[in-house]
Order: structure tokens, then sequence, then C-alpha cells
């Protein structure tokens, strides 16, 4: 494990002072999770030195279909994905760009093969990720346009000097930029983290096509939330200029039509991200509860869901229907199918499939039945990539709060 000079005190401390404690480290205050990593928070007890808290980002390759794909991208002799963070990080921070300041790596290694490697950054006291404050922030009625003027203005000023500096970041989703409110001029500061792969250092400003797919995937991150425009603003102050001329706008087109194609898999990801925290608030309720109802079967499941109301009545606008296409090897064709329809706010439970669906799962009986029982492995099938979904991913939240704990 390679720790930044001053800092291995504070993290032994902790009980992080080594590749195995960080791995196995319990945290009860979790920022973050998803199909292959975990993002946990870790504070500093009051007056003590050092940073306030740092977070630690866990990749998971429990599995050789992970550590596979992973060798496919460089990471049999060369640097995994956290030492890649560690080291892009700390030279984006060399050259002036507002980055979030890593700590710390570690890598787990079996035959050459990552198992698993983590991250540990100095956290930012009074932060959010960009996502979460706009989505905030523009619910409060009268001030949305004017935010989002102003915040277009000032995050295309930031942007465009990191591109200036020569760093093309790779991910910049709005989830991979941190934003606190100063007030003054200015109004806000920012950190970027999660440089992707794609992410290049170059010796004069980042070329025009990877400034392109840069903005392009900050503009996808505001399709995926429904919010559009706001593109030319951003690039009026990227560029520094009042007025877009030709060049400009064909730079604008170009971003614009780059974003649309990302903006599905953007939304995908948001939704699995919210299946993901539905299902650590079931996991939790699930254990307050010691006699929690458990279904042995899928059926049994589904009797106990027709004709009830769901807790989540603000999914149920209109008529919303969801077919289960579960392998199962105990049925013929070992196939088990059903329909799920949502109308006047209760359920309807049928065989095959029935109609055009709003949302189909595939999956299997085994791997359904524990995310609908909350069982301890839930999460580990979920980030496996156990479940498949077609249509609209949020609507499995309708069969998660259909039955009582």
């Amino acid at each position: 494990m390679k720790v930044a000079a001053g800092d291995r005190s504070w993290l032994a401390a902790r009980g992080l002072g080594s590749v195995r404690e960080v791995l196995a480290y319990a945290s009860p205050d979790v920022a973050a999770i998803s199909r292959s990593s975990d993002i946990f928070r870790v504070d500093a007890p009051p007056g003590s030195e050092g940073p306030a808290c740092v977070f630690v980002k866990r990749y998971d390759y429990s599995n050789w279909s992970r550590r596979l794909k992973q060798t496919f991208r460089g990471t049999l002799f060369g640097a995994s994905r956290a030492r890649y963070e560690y080291e892009f990080l700390d030279e984006m921070r060399r050259r002036g760009v507002p980055a979030v300041r890593p700590m710390a790596f570690g890598e787990d290694r079996v035959l050459g093969f990552t198992r698993a490697t983590f991250l540990i950054t100095e956290g930012e006291p009074g932060v959010s990720s960009l996502d979460v404050y706009a989505s905030g922030a523009l619910a409060i009625s009268g001030v949305g346009v004017e935010l989002r003027r102003r915040l277009a203005e000032s995050l295309g000023r930031t942007i465009g000097r990191m591109h200036e500096a020569g760093v093309r970041h790779g991910g910049l989703f709005w989830r991979n930029i941190l934003i606190r409110e100063t007030g003054g001029d200015e109004g806000w500061r920012f950190w970027f983290l999660d440089p992707d792969r794609r992410a290049r250092l170059h010796d004069g400003p980042v070329p025009r096509e990877e400034a392109v797919s840069d903005l392009a995937e900050f503009a996808s991150s505001a399709m995926a939330v429904g919010l559009r425009g706001g593109v030319s603003r951003l690039t009026r102050a990227y560029r520094g200029v009042s007025r877009l001329d030709g060049p400009d706008r064909e730079f604008v087109r170009a971003v614009v039509s780059r974003s649309r194609g990302l903006a599905d898999a953007e939304r995908h990801r948001i939704l699995i991200a919210d299946l993901i925290g539905r299902l650590r608030e079931r996991v939790i309720e699930r254990e307050a509860v010691p006699a929690a109802r458990v279904s042995r079967t899928m059926d049994e499941f589904l009797d106990a869901l027709n004709g009830r109301t769901p807790r989540d009545a603000e999914m149920c606008r209109g008529e919303r229907r969801i077919v289960l296409d579960l392998r199962d090897a105990s049925m013929a064709g070992g196939r088990w199918v059903r329909t799920v329809t949502v109308c006047g706010k209760a359920y309807r439970v049928e065989d095959g499939a029935v109609g055009h669906p709003d949302l189909t799962i595939r999956s299997d009986v085994r791997v359904l039945l524990a995310i609908v029982n909350a069982d301890d492995n839930a999460f580990s099938l979920v980030r496996s990539g156990g479940i498949r979904m077609t249509g609209d991913a949020r609507l499995l939240g309708l069969l998660l709060s259909g039955v009582e704990i």
C-alpha cells in the first residue's frame, strides 16, 4: 500500500493502516454503492490532527469474470484502477486543477490479477456531488433558471481552465464533480474526482475532440436527470467569449449530438444506483424487524402482492406493467414468466407476458427472491450483474414497496 507522506499514522489509528484492514473494514457510514465499488466515509475524532474525514473507495473483483475484464484494460501488469486514479489526481493538482487530494491506494492481487483495490481521498467539508446539489437547489421555486445560468457559467470557466492545463478528465459526469457554496462573485468551488481510464494529460491544451467528449459527458448527466439546454451558455464561459462564432457553434452541435448517445447509459446507471439505495434501505428495515416476512417462492411473494396498494404511491400514476421473465430450472422450459400490473393504485398479477411492458426484468428466480427478501447476499447479486432490466427501471421499486416487511 502506498501512503502519502504524513498520512500513515492518521490512517493506521483508524484501522486503515494496511491493505487487509481497508478491504475488511465495515463502515456504518456508506456514502455510495454500485455494482463494482463502494464508498464510505471515515471521520476524525474532534481535536485530532490531519483531515477531518476521508473517503475510501473500494473496487471489488471477487469473481474471475471481473478480473479478466480488468486485465483487458491493462491491469494485469499495469496500474490498477485505484493506482491510476491516485496518480492522475496527484498530477491534476500539480497542474493547478481543483481535484480531491489522494492520500493512499492499495492493491490485492492473485497471480498478477487484481482481486480488490482501493483509493483513499481527503474529504472536503460542506461539499456534495453536483447531481445531488443541483437536483435539490433547482427544486426551490423561483431560483431554477438563474441558478442554472450561474452554475453553467461557473462550471464552464472551471472546465475551461482544466482543459487549458492539458487535462482531459474522461468521466466528466455530474457525480464526479464536487461543489460547495462559497458566496462572493464566483459563488461556488468545485473539485474533480474519479478520472476515467480515458483521461489524458497533454503538454498543451486538450485537443478539440477530447474536449467535445468531456463536455458531452457533462451534458449527458443533465439530460439523464431531465435538464436540457444550457450547453451554449456553458460553452461561452468555457471559451471565454460573449458570443459564439461559426466554429464555436459547430463545437456546441458536436457536444449535443454526442451527449444524446451517452444519456441512456447515464440514465440507466442512475436507476441502478437508485435500486441499490432502495435495497440498502430494505435491508436496514428488515434488520429492525425480528419477525420479518420471508417469501419462499416468487409465487408466494406475488400472492401476497396481488390486490394490495403500493407504499410508493408517486410511482402509480396511470397503468404500469412489469413483466418478470425469470430463469427457473425446476419448471418445464426453464422459465417462469408473470406480469404485474399496477392499475388504480392496486396490483394485479397474471400468468405469462401480458400487453406491452413498461419494464421487463430478466434474472434468475433466486436472485429476485434475494432482492425482495432483502437477503444478505442481495447486494453482491445485484452488483455482479445478476439482474437485467429493459424499460423504466424505477418500477422495480413498486415490487419492493408492495409487501410490508
